[in-house]
């Protein structure tokens, strides 16, 4: 398993460590679904935001806008695909 590893930047940029540029959301979310692990550094603080930034690629890239709480359990995990 590959292990892809970003900073989020404070304005909002997500940057891979590993290609050496910028990436978005709908980039970290094909990498999850391509068997990567993602590891996901805030800059300012250090911390490890990984469960943050994949569940807002989760609830954002999907449809191309913000899912529904009731989109999400119908069609992600009530399906038992997540």
């Amino acid at each position: 398993m590959t292990i892809k590893n970003y900073i989020y930047y404070p304005n909002r940029k997500l940057y891979s460590k590993d290609d050496a540029d910028y990436v978005t959301l709908k980039d970290i979310v094909g990498a999850v679904r391509g068997g990567s692990k993602v590891n996901v550094q805030c800059y300012r603080t250090k911390l490890d935001i990984t469960d943050k930034v994949l569940w807002r690629a989760l609830t954002r890239v999907q449809t191309g806008d913000r899912m529904t709480a009731e989109m999400l359990l119908r069609d992600g995990v009530g399906s038992g695909a997540v």
